[in-house]
């Protein structure tokens, strides 16, 4: 996973270089390694930092009682993933999900200066990512403290909001959002298969999983069909993941 991180330049304050200029957002030069040519780079920052769009699948809505099963953060105008799903060999040895949300914090670091969009990620998404990794002493996201950490901090936006706010419809949900605007692609998950993913034998468990990580990936995917649609209504507040 994360096969895209060693092809990001980054400056010795550890911030994106946006290979345009050769400089990051603070004109910092690159850390001790020369530029790659755009057309060689397979991953070139925006100016405003990359967007990630942000979804998470777990046993249980509340972390102290679930276990996340799988992570996906889709990049923006790519069809390019990060992503991480639980295996056998976690749940033998006793590690849990301990080894994806390591993977997930050490991506999130790839979006600073940048932005990560989900739905009800705020109540959701995010607090339980940050409660499974405090669990794990893992370094999670600080929120900034100062106008300093701002700068290079993850923005976040919670799409939930702009579709409850401005629009009026019989539900929030993001399948009922996407199918008002006419958007495909919002697969569901059975009760059989949630129950699979965390009682069933080997085989079955497997199966689950994988269906669980292909439901994981269209939720990105719808969800960045759905933020094209409402970005012109959403909000232009910086709130911080």
């Amino acid at each position: 996973m994360n096969k895209l991180e060693n092809e990001i330049l980054r400056c010795d304050y550890y911030h994106p270089v946006n290979p345009g200029t050769g400089r990051c957002l603070q004109r910092h030069k690159p850390k001790g390694s020369p530029i790659v040519h755009p057309e060689k780079q397979r991953f070139i920052y925006p100016p405003d930092g990359p967007i990630g769009f942000f979804d998470i699948e777990t046993t249980n809505l509340k972390a102290n009682f679930a276990i996340m099963l799988s992570w996906f953060i889709k990049l923006r105008g790519r069809n390019e993933f990060f992503s991480d799903v639980i295996a056998l060999e976690d749940l033998r040895a006793g590690r849990r999900d301990r080894r994806i949300v390591e993977t997930l914090v050490n991506t999130l670091e790839l979006f600073r200066s940048g932005k990560l969009v989900t739905f009800y990620g705020s109540r959701f998404d995010v607090p339980f990512s940050r409660s499974r990794a405090l669990k794990y002493h893992l370094p999670f996201p600080r929120y900034p403290q100062t106008k300093e950490e701002r700068v290079n901090s993850i923005r976040h936006t919670d799409l939930y909001y702009t579709a409850r706010n401005k629009l009026l419809i019989h539900s929030n949900r993001l399948s009922a959002v996407a199918e008002f605007l006419g958007i495909e692609g919002k697969t569901p998950v059975s009760a059989t298969t949630w129950e699979e993913a965390v009682f069933a034998e080997d085989a079955k468990l497997k199966k689950a999983l994988g269906w669980i990580y292909q439901h994981n990936k269209d939720d990105v995917i719808v969800l960045e069909k759905v933020f094209n649609r409402l970005e012109p209504f959403i909000a232009p507040a910086r709130r911080f993941l």
